[in-house]
């Protein structure tokens, strides 16, 4: 089974009721659940429920985590942020969005419609990656700004998220091969 119809299947509500055998028991276990995960760190267990199984609870503490994360980041730094300015809160919220959901319209949130009105954003279609200026305005910069001093600070907090989707996808395929030796050897 391939690695994304295996993380599709972790939640309950993502069971699809023509997949089950005659019995009514999920085809995957929560025991199969842990096995593919195991050894994964919290971050990337959240960043697999937020893609994969689009859970909206794993993504909004993905968020939190990758907040604290880049909230580090910046005070080892020393970032010069106005206080009250939700810089860094907000460039953590955008680079989850466009890691759990890449290419969705920040306008219409992927639904193609903004209040029964085809968005003009991406034209309806639902799908649009975001430019400078967009970015931008999400982190609540100027555009100048943002391209001057803020675009690069962005970038590492992408990679953080790009990391751990690389790690999770390295965690599910060794687990994979593990389970697939001990089934061969059995």
């Amino acid at each position: 089974m391939a690695q994304t119809e295996i993380l599709k299947m972790l939640s309950p509500s993502a069971v699809n009721p023509d997949r089950l055998p005659s019995g009514g028991m999920p085809a995957l276990t929560q025991s199969d659940v842990a096995a593919m995960l195991a050894g994964a760190s919290r971050p990337v267990v959240l960043l697999a429920y937020a893609i994969h199984v689009t859970d909206d609870s794993s993504r909004i503490q993905l968020a939190s985590h990758v907040y604290s994360w880049a909230a580090e980041l910046a005070l080892s730094e020393k970032w010069k942020i106005t206080r009250g300015r939700p810089i860094v809160r907000n460039m953590s919220h955008l680079a989850v969005a466009e890691t759990v959901s890449p290419g969705v319209c920040l306008s219409c949130y992927g639904n193609r419609y903004i209040s029964n009105r085809v968005c003009t954003n991406c034209n309806g279609t639902g799908r649009k990656y975001p430019t400078h200026e967009e970015r931008a305005i999400e982190i609540d910069v100027s555009e100048c700004r943002y391209y001057k001093l803020w675009r690069h600070r962005y970038q590492r907090i992408y990679e953080y998220l790009q990391k751990l989707g690389y790690t999770l996808e390295t965690i599910v395929a060794k687990n994979n091969r593990e389970e697939e030796i001990i089934f061969a050897n059995a």
